[in-house]
């Protein structure tokens, strides 16, 4: 039999921030494959607190070991994308909920486990090498940035910090406060989505302002040389008045 106790420190705590916990948690211990079974053991109000167990033996070693190695700087050696992920969103809870943090604690063990925003930035850290390598293209609005050497771009996924060198310095601050694509390597998180780039090009993408349609109708005239309005003027294109 083992025993882990989950506790989320906080007041006022949402109940999702317990469900999402549970879930990542349990996604986190399934990366083993023993596809142990987990019941609710007991529940405990204030700090949420919720306690499990198994009816087997769980290697509960293989977390604290794998969470020591993520401290590192490493990734654990029998772990997969799966249980990093897990971590990463459990660790992402009490930035998400305004908690003070998240924690397992094996029963009958002094040992705590602690989830923090700071495990997530490593678990970033260690798998962004791997992506940095990658090619991509980003486009959205250049922001100015006051650290020398970096712009920031407005995204439809967020802002991403762009860095460039001195030859690339006057095409990177030309295209401030402008629409821009942008090509070079870049840096991905966990979920795929790119945070840095290292800039290689940038083109200004000119924006187009629409032209208001009573702006258009006015401009037409009809045989009497007196502007038409925009219902008259639908009126002609559809009935032929």
């Amino acid at each position: 039999m083992s025993e882990l106790k989950l506790k989320l420190d906080g007041h006022g705590i949402d109940a999702r921030a317990l469900s999402d916990a549970l879930t990542a948690m349990l996604r986190m211990l399934a990366d083993d494959e023993s596809r142990t079974r987990w019941q609710i053991a007991n529940l405990e109000m204030g700090s949420a607190i919720c306690e499990v167990r198994s009816e087997t033996d769980y290697n509960l070693d293989r977390i604290e070991r794998g969470l020591d190695t993520i401290g590192d700087g490493g990734i654990p050696s029998d772990w997969s994308m799966t249980g990093l992920k897990a971590a990463r969103t459990l660790a992402l809870i009490p930035q998400r909920f305004g908690l003070e943090a998240v924690e397992l604690v094996p029963n009958k063990s002094d040992t705590r486990l602690i989830f923090t925003p700071g495990l997530a930035a490593k678990i970033d850290a260690i798998l962004s090498p791997a992506a940095a390598t990658t090619w991509s293209v980003i486009a959205g609005k250049v922001v100015e940035w006051k650290t020398a050497g970096q712009i920031k771009v407005e995204t439809r996924t967020g802002r991403i910090t762009v860095k460039y060198d001195d030859t690339l310095r006057a095409d990177a601050l030309g295209a401030i406060d402008k629409h821009a694509e942008l090509w070079g390597r870049v840096t991905k998180n966990v979920d795929g989505d790119v945070t840095q780039m290292f800039l290689r090009g940038i083109v200004a993408i000119e924006q187009s302002i629409p032209t208001p349609l009573d702006e258009v109708v006015g401009s037409l005239k009809d045989v009497e040389g007196v502007p038409q309005s925009v219902a008259a003027w639908l009126n002609a294109v559809r009935y032929g008045d």
